[in-house]
């Protein structure tokens, strides 16, 4: 019996799990990595060492999952693993280790400070400023505790610095599609074994053994059940010329799109990965087309966006230019926001460190959404100086988990961040 497929909602973000920091054992027969997920009814994330055999592609457990674990590593002879844990709520790091067989971990040692990512403490926003949060059928209400959404003043802030990290180069000789991701790799030199995680635009990642000149060989389908339920919008591939350099852009189009018909457009300049993204899925399920690429430094400024627009309208029918909304970092006011034919902007200022005077917002005149982190005050010094202009803006900020081993915003908390971004876009 044939099962018809259904759109991504935001509550699928719920169900996604994720897989990383992949370790070979000495021997390259097993791969040691961690599973996470999220725990819904805590609003918090559980994750687990996960044993991958290479020759069946059989997983098991070595942890219980009821914590958060990180950074796995394998003894030198191979039987044991050491590996960072933490429960969901607390912030005592311990190194644990196990034997690879099986067994209850135990601790050999407490992390001190400087053995785990730093995490920054905020005060909580001002109660006089927590506006009651409206509650969408979308977001269960016992997790709206501590999110901001508002379009009143605010007091000023201060900043702080989130850093970001690079992805792994692929090896040159190694099999991969164009579409494909390389996120992570290991390797047991000796014999001659490569493990990497790779993701693209309809998979958010599964390791794979790869070799020189073989097609990569699957070992793990983490999200195969929910995938095989969802009708995702699938990327075009675009190439175009920006000041005589080459480009590559992705265009992604609603599901089950039909060609003789228009769409309003989601133009991201943010430059991520071209790579399975929540967002860019929901942005399509709701009717948007996104268009998405990298620029020369990674973002995309003024000018290549301009390009990729030009590009996907030329080649493709079904693209509205004139209901356009750009989704950016806080740059994306000053750069985009003058412009007559953007209908809305969002501003992505969660990992942005921002010095206040390089907010020029004075020629801006399209309606901005902010979306921040109570960690990083960008957000409140964009959105303030937005209001101060006149120009109709409303701030999004939840709050972070302040947790050294656990993503940074809790998932009921993207389901919020990801409901209020489409209600700007529909407004």
């Amino acid at each position: 019996m044939t099962h018809s497929r259904r759109p991504f909602h935001y509550h699928d973000l719920l169900r996604l799990q994720h897989c990383s920091e992949p370790q070979l054992d000495p021997a390259g027969q097993t791969v040691a990595w961690v599973r996470r997920w999220a725990a819904a009814e805590q609003n918090s994330y559980h994750a687990q060492v996960m044993l991958t055999t290479l020759a069946t592609g059989s997983s098991r457990a070595l942890t219980d999952g009821l914590g958060a674990v990180a950074q796995p590593h394998w003894s030198p002879d191979g039987p044991w693993l050491t590996f960072l844990a933490a429960p969901p709520e607390e912030l005592v790091v311990q190194r644990m280790i196990v034997a690879a067989s099986g067994g209850a971990p135990r601790p050999v040692a407490t992390c001190a400070e400087a053995d785990v990512p730093p995490a920054w403490w905020p005060a909580e926003p001002s109660a006089q400023h927590m506006p009651t949060f409206a509650v969408s059928d979308c977001i269960d209400p016992r997790f709206t505790q501590g999110v901001l959404v508002t379009q009143q003043p605010l007091d000023s802030g201060a900043c702080a610095n989130v850093h970001g990290a690079a992805l792994p180069e692929p090896n040159a000789a190694w099999g991969l599609r164009d579409d494909q991701i390389l996120l992570a790799a290991t390797h047991a030199t000796q014999q001659h074994v490569s493990v990497a995680l790779l993701a693209d635009q309809l998979h958010p990642g599964d390791l794979y053994v790869v070799a020189p000149a073989q097609t990569p060989q699957r070992v793990t389908t983490l999200n195969g059940a929910l995938l095989r339920e969802l009708l995702l919008a699938s990327s075009l591939r675009l190439a175009y010329q920006c000041k005589e350099r080459n480009y590559t852009g992705w265009v992604l189009p609603p599901p089950g799109y039909s060609a003789g018909q228009r769409y309003p457009i989601v133009l991201d300049c943010r430059g991520l990965p071209a790579m399975f993204q929540v967002e860019w899925q929901s942005y399509a399920t709701h009717g948007y087309v996104v268009l998405h690429g990298r620029g020369q430094h990674g973002p995309l400024n003024r000018q290549e966006a301009r390009a990729l627009l030009d590009a996907a309208s030329a080649t493709h029918s079904f693209l509205d230019t004139t209901r356009l909304a750009i989704l950016g970092g806080p740059h994306v006011v000053h750069e985009h926001g003058q412009q007559r034919h953007v209908h809305a902007l969002i501003a992505d200022c969660r990992h942005a460190l921002l010095n206040p005077d390089d907010l020029n917002v004075a020629a801006a005149r399209a309606p901005t959404l902010v979306l921040a982190t109570s960690a990083n005050y960008a957000g409140q010094q964009l959105y303030t100086r937005l209001q101060q202009n006149g120009i109709r803006a409303e701030l999004v900020q939840v709050p972070i988990t302040g947790h050294p081993l656990l993503p940074a915003i809790r998932p009921w908390h993207q389901v919020a961040l990801l409901e209020r971004s489409v209600r700007w876009l529909n407004t």
